[in-house]
């Protein structure tokens, strides 16, 4: 399978002169690029990354800018990239030490960049497999019961009155009490579900169309279902469908 590297940085002189090491490297390697945060999101919720490489500083008119880790940190707490290897590079001596023992860092490049040590770091890099999985069982307890279920047959989830109902793409609803959607969304790494509002969870497998403006999903179920989007969700739902 093709791998696909990300790199987000705001000088393209840097951006070129990685993108043909990689080319170096293996020229079958998918190469994508990002000038701020915020297109590099975009890439990360429509793509499947195999190696980040981020320039810890995208804004050079900031003082004491370090939004590439701020970036970093927003993707990690994503289940697909939580293993994911990060390279950094800048010209920065105190973000080092925070990069490797807190985001879990797979290499640092300082700038200049060396072309030799790059080459190196990539390399090693796209041969880390990231083992996202394709299909996921979560376990769900009730009444001393285990109810194992796939991540892909949930349509999605809502929750009341401290009970997560989980709607399967049978028809059936499995009711769990205390379950919450932080608790769910940290055991499911496949990372087909995201929150759309304070109580529900929804599969991006089986959303048939989004509406902004009035604040609603639409599900591809035999009901088309039609569940709420929370007024502080609607930001973070643009990102993921952007």
């Amino acid at each position: 399978m093709t791998k696909c590297i990300l790199i987000i940085e705001d000088n393209l002189n840097s951006a070129d002169m990685i993108k043909k090491v990689i080319a170096s490297i293996d020229p079958s390697v998918e190469v994508l690029m990002a000038a701020s945060s915020d297109a590099a999101y975009r890439h990360a919720m429509e793509r499947d990354i195999d190696v980040f490489i981020i320039d810890i500083v995208l804004d050079t008119k900031v003082m004491g800018d370090t939004s590439g880790i701020k970036f970093a940190e927003c993707i990690r707490e994503m289940p697909k990239y939580l293993f994911t290897p990060f390279i950094f590079t800048t010209s920065l001596e105190d973000p080092q030490m925070y990069a490797f023992r807190k985001l879990h860092c797979y290499g640092y490049l300082e700038k200049p960049i060396d072309v030799e040590q790059a080459r190196e770091l990539i390399r090693c890099a796209l041969r880390y497999e990231n083992n996202k999985p394709l299909s996921e069982t979560i376990y769900f307890k009730k009444d001393k019961v285990i109810y194992p279920v796939n991540v892909n047959d949930i349509i999605y989830t809502k929750n009341e009155n401290h009970e997560m109902t989980v709607h399967h793409r049978n028809g059936t609803r499995l009711r769990i009490p205390y379950k919450t959607c932080s608790q769910l969304l940290k055991e499911v790494r496949t990372g087909c579900l995201f929150q759309c509002s304070r109580n529900t969870l929804v599969n991006r497998q089986y959303i048939e169309s989004i509406d902004l403006v009035n604040r609603y999903i639409t599900l591809a179920d035999p009901d088309h279902t039609k569940l709420d989007i929370g007024i502080s969700f609607v930001k973070k739902m643009e990102r993921e469908i952007k």
